[in-house]
């Protein structure tokens, strides 16, 4: 470590960008050349109506309902709280990320994927939103969602495919197409 340098200000090799010296995991191989930059929100968020809360209610009253007549106290609870976290992220909003496509890999607001960590990718579209899922080689995070936004999905597709292959096996999983159908 170089104590000189941590402590009269100086900037170290790694981080020459600005911004990335607080990036988990930013180092000199992470650095490559910026080719692709945008902005978009982390996720797509779909209209909820007054239907929407109203079929929510009632199904989570009946859940509660007939767990307390079974005499199942702890899954009414559960059935609460499942029901008051559903309904604040159903409110929340969506935050803003920055993407960038690099020489690397890519980076998801401050979480950086090497290409390396990567083994392919499928350009996708739901409701008029386009997006990219990447296949991570990690068992934990198998796939990672990026909304394309205002990029053109043309550039995207010749720009991760000189890094990475594309795999139109590369599906969203069947609990998130529920989810996007739920409304979430």
């Amino acid at each position: 470590m170089d104590l000189k340098n941590k402590f009269n200000g100086t900037k170290k090799e790694n981080e020459s960008e600005p911004g990335n010296e607080n990036v988990p995991g930013y180092n000199r191989l992470a650095q490559g050349k910026v080719i692709l930059s945008w902005s978009a929100p982390e996720y797509i968020i779909y209209k909820k109506n007054t239907l929407w809360y109203i079929c929510f209610g009632v199904i989570l009253a009946f859940l509660i309902f007939i767990s307390l007549l079974m005499g199942s106290f702890l899954t009414a609870i559960v059935f609460v709280l499942a029901g008051i976290l559903i309904y604040v992220y159903s409110e929340r909003q969506p935050k803003t990320v920055n993407y960038d496509v690099r020489t690397s890999g890519i980076r998801i607001g401050n979480r950086i994927y090497l290409f390396r960590e990567l083994a392919g990718f499928n350009i996708m579209e739901r409701n008029h939103e386009v997006y990219i899922l990447l296949k991570s080689k990690r068992i934990v995070m198998p796939l990672i969602h990026i909304p394309i936004k205002d990029q053109d999905p043309e550039e995207v597709l010749n720009v991760l495919g000189e890094y990475l292959p594309e795999d139109p096996e590369i599906n969203e999983p069947i609990a998130d197409i529920l989810a996007h159908w739920v409304g979430f």
